[in-house]
This record gives structure tokens, C-alpha cells and sequence, in this order.
């Protein structure tokens, strides 16, 4: 029977900067034990240093200052990233043969101050894979939103093309650094969802940090969505506990990164009570 625990059983491991995954197989799904709730790391703010190392003019500026700053800006730092040459910019690259630096040429009339700093090489702690992602990004967005990322120091553009230092990271979750970084430049809350569960389209149209907030706090409108949860996956457990996994992924990775924002954790959150319902009805059903 699947079970809700009142507090994190010994099986289900806390992410910490240097998680790895269980070794074990998992449970039977008779025995299935998840939190009930997600474990919170203490809200730290952004240290300065980090903040410097990627724009030493914006060190002494509160994060939350700097995120709000970047927000009107992400749709040109969005089209500085597409205007690098892609052919000289792969989409993975091996692990133990990073380079320090790329250069990549960008497109003729592409604005210089809109390109991006940084290259992020990054792998998965609980994977095996000798590939590394790569992510053009800018440092400040970056520097920003994670406490526990330090930058290189970036190079100054030529008239054609900018040399990206690599830093290589080691999230627990590679693929979930994905909606990570996307909702760095974007914080969109209903792209978030829209990947860790099958949710209504009407739910998530413009959806707001009060909207998550409301139907956290709403049983019929948790039941609901589990419900439709429940339905799209046909009642199939394991369906619905990839779901789980993938917020699982993410929650470890924003402990890794030290990423404490309100609006993102509640929507991890809000997630994790869905899931859990949806997991009842197909344990209920099974």
C-alpha cells in the first residue's frame, strides 16, 4: 500500500550539495514510502562575492534587486544566446575533456551587450554519462538566482565572435538543471509545472505565484488536479512516479544550487501534494 510518511523515512535521502541517488533498487510499490512534505533548506541570501565574481559593478546590489532588474531584459539576453553560431557551439561535449574557454562567433548586427558570458558544462551526480550538457548563459542571471555557484571571471567580446569561460557543475539532475535555467531568464511558474506533471492547460494559463498559493491551500481544487493527474496516466503507478522522480530532480537540484526563491518552491511544492494524491487514487484503485 502506498504511504504517506509524516516526516522523511530513511530511505528517502535529503539533497545536499554532494547527493547521490540510493544504489538500491527501489521499493515495491506495496511498500512505497514518499514525505509528505519537501524539506526546505534555510533561505540564505546570495553572497556578494558570488554576485562580484559575475559583475563586480552589481557586488554591493541585492540579489532580488538584480533578479527584478533582469526580468524586462531576459527577451534580448534570449536572442544574444541565439545569436552565437551554434555550429561552433555543440550541444554536449566529454566530461574529461572540457576546454577552459569557447569562442564562438555571433551573428553580424547581434547586439554585443546582450550576449551571453559564460559556458555551463553540466553533469549528473547519479549518472554514469561521460557527456557533459552545455548551456550558453549569462553570469549575472546565473550569479543571481544561485548561492552556491561561483563564475570565472568573463572576456570582453570582439567585433565577431566571444570567448565563454566553461565552468563544469554537477547537479544530482542534469535534465532538471534544464527547467532550472529556463526559468532563470523566464520565471515562468506554468512552464515548471507544465513539465513535472500533466496538468490542465486551463490551470496553468498565466499562472501566478498566488494562484499556486491558492490551490496549495485548496482540497478540492489538489483533488482535482490529482484527479486529472490520475486520469491522463490511466491510473499507471509507475506513470505517475516518473513524475515524482522528476520532482524529486528538481527539488535536490535547487538544494545543490542554492536557489531559495518563494514562487519557485511553492510551485515544487504544489506539485509534490498533486503528485501525492494522484499516487493515492492509483494506489487506492490498484
Amino acid at each position: 500500500m502506498f504511504q504517506v510518511a509524516s516526516h522523511h523515512p530513511a530511505s528517502f535521502n535529503q539533497g545536499t550539495r554532494n547527493h547521490h541517488y540510493p544504489t538500491q533498487a527501489p521499493a515495491p510499490a506495496t511498500s512505497l514510502q514518499l514525505p509528505r512534505q519537501l524539506d526546505r533548506p534555510p533561505v540564505s541570501d546570495i553572497p556578494r562575492d558570488v554576485i562580484a565574481a559575475a559583475n563586480p559593478e552589481l557586488a554591493n546590489v541585492p540579489a532580488e534587486y538584480i533578479r527584478r532588474g533582469l526580468g524586462p531584459k531576459a527577451p534580448d539576453m534570449l536572442a544574444g544566446i541565439q545569436a552565437l553560431s551554434f555550429s561552433h557551439l555543440p550541444k554536449c561535449l566529454p566530461k574529461n575533456r572540457l576546454p577552459d574557454s569557447l569562442a564562438v562567433p555571433f551573428k553580424p548586427g547581434a547586439s554585443i551587450s546582450q550576449l551571453p558570458t559564460h559556458i555551463l558544462a553540466v553533469t549528473s551526480s547519479k549518472s554514469h554519462s561521460d557527456q557533459a550538457l552545455i548551456f550558453a548563459v549569462h553570469g549575472v542571471v546565473v550569479a543571481s538566482h544561485c548561492a552556491q555557484m561561483r563564475l570565472p571571471p568573463s572576456f570582453p567580446p570582439t567585433s565577431s565572435a566571444v570567448r565563454l569561460p566553461v565552468l563544469h557543475i554537477n547537479p544530482p539532475s542534469a535534465d532538471a538543471f534544464k527547467i532550472l535555467i529556463d526559468y532563470m531568464y523566464n520565471h515562468r511558474l506554468d512552464h515548471v509545472l507544465r513539465v513535472l506533471a500533466p496538468l490542465p492547460p486551463a490551470f496553468l494559463q498565466q499562472l501566478s505565484h498566488n494562484a499556486v498559493l491558492h490551490a496549495f491551500q485548496s482540497r478540492s481544487t489538489v483533488y482535482q488536479l490529482a484527479s486529472h493527474v490520475y486520469a491522463h496516466e490511466n491510473g499507471d503507478l509507475q506513470s505517475i512516479m516518473r513524475h515524482v522522480s522528476h520532482v524529486k530532480d528538481l527539488w535536490q537540484d535547487m538544494i545543490a544550487l542554492g536557489i531559495h526563491l518563494p514562487d519557485l518552491w511553492d510551485t515544487i511544492d504544489l506539485a509534490w501534494k498533486i503528485l501525492l494524491g494522484a499516487l493515492n487514487l492509483a494506489t487506492g484503485n490498484s
